[in-house]
């Protein structure tokens, strides 16, 4: 028989560090409580009847796995479950997607979580909830959404770290797709996000930086919708050259960022009131079929800017942000109101005439 009704709050900045187990599996009424505080822990050992309450501002680290769904842990909003080893279980699933709700925030720095047989959802019509892959962990699902029903905003995943990855395997990502507001994917520091079935080997001019791939046999897609965000400091592949094909589409005020872009077997859709930024080269070439760059769009390029076509179309902008760009058009700028912005030491050059409409230099 155990110790009956103690409970134990950690609060105002106060950090609880275990060099063990934290036990509440004896007695019953028994409570741990963490808000605005934080509780280190080898492991939670838990029984029906006491609880374990994170709270909002809590944080409650474990150096090993831990099912969310045992009986008396309650996640609540704005605080995070960080796990530096072992398995994530227990997130709610409903109709074959796993989900990450209700401002709650995950990080697993060298762990993993057991979702790969069912899509995942990071915020289901609610917000500020955060998945962070880092250090070497990995997440595999099926398909996976950031920002999912009408009132879910301000939702994120962000991989960053050598080794760490995030694999959609049913080859779809959905960014603010029939969400609220603000959802956003964040990749750096050496990590990957997989959309469909390629790896690493399969990409042309993969590096070290990482980055994002959507490439798949059976076809992959990549949709940010709704002022979506997403950060790509390595480079984003479209495609391989061994039979995966992918597609990628901006709209709907979102910003798609990306340090280099290959387009290798695939199509990347900007449209209306999308905007791409590529912060080194841009083989854009002529090949509608691989770049469908549509009116009231911005397409910022930091390098060069390899397309010989000149601008046309209507309210499109081109910003060369310390970019060059060699048009081999007479008409470097036609259609009706588009604008080439050179900024940072940006050059359009190597023209035999100019037709500018609007271009506007910047110092």
């Amino acid at each position: 028989a155990g110790a009956n009704s103690n409970e134990v709050v950690v609060s105002e900045n106060a950090v609880w560090d275990n060099d063990g187990a934290l036990y509440l599996n004896s007695g019953i009424s028994n409570s741990v409580s963490v808000s605005g505080a934080t509780v280190w822990a080898d492991e939670l050992q838990l029984s029906a009847g006491n609880e374990f309450n994170l709270n909002a501002g809590g944080a409650l680290a474990l150096r090993s796995g831990f099912d969310v769904s045992t009986d008396g842990f309650n996640w609540n909003e704005s605080s995070l479950l960080y796990m530096t080893n072992g398995t994530l279980n227990g997130l709610d699933v409903t109709n074959g997607a796993a989900y990450l709700n209700g401002g709650r925030n995950l990080t697993l720095n060298d762990s993993d979580m057991n979702v790969s047989t069912t899509d995942l959802v990071i915020g289901l019509n609610g917000s500020d909830s955060t998945l962070r892959i880092e250090n070497g962990a990995a997440v595999t699902n099926v398909n996976g959404a950031i920002g999912q029903g009408s009132e879910s905003a301000g939702n994120a995943v962000v991989v960053t770290g050598a080794g760490s990855e995030w694999r959609n395997t049913g080859g779809k990502l959905e960014i603010g797709v029939d969400a609220g507001e603000g959802n956003g994917l964040e990749v750096s520091d050496g990590g990957w996000v997989y959309v469909g079935d390629a790896a690493e080997a399969d990409l042309t001019g993969a590096t070290t930086n990482g980055g994002l791939a959507v490439a798949d046999a059976g076809g992959a897609e990549l949709i940010l919708n709704n002022e979506a965000q997403a950060d790509i400091s390595g480079g984003l592949f479209l495609g391989t050259t061994n039979g995966h094909s992918g597609t990628v589409t901006v709209q709907s005020n979102s910003v798609l960022r990306a340090g280099t872009l290959a387009i290798e077997d695939g199509t990347l859709n900007l449209k209306k009131t999308g905007t791409l930024e590529i912060n080194g080269d841009f083989d854009y070439g002529d090949d509608a079929a691989k770049f469908v760059w549509e009116d009231e769009t911005v397409l910022s390029v930091g390098g060069m800017l390899t397309r010989s076509n000149g601008l046309s179309g209507t309210q499109r902008v081109l910003n060369l942000d310390g970019g060059t760009w060699s048009p081999a058009d007479s008409n470097v700028v036609s259609g009706t109101s588009n604008t080439v912005i050179v900024a940072d030491s940006g050059q359009p050059v190597s023209y035999t005439h100019l037709t500018l409409p609007t271009m506007i230099i910047r110092c």
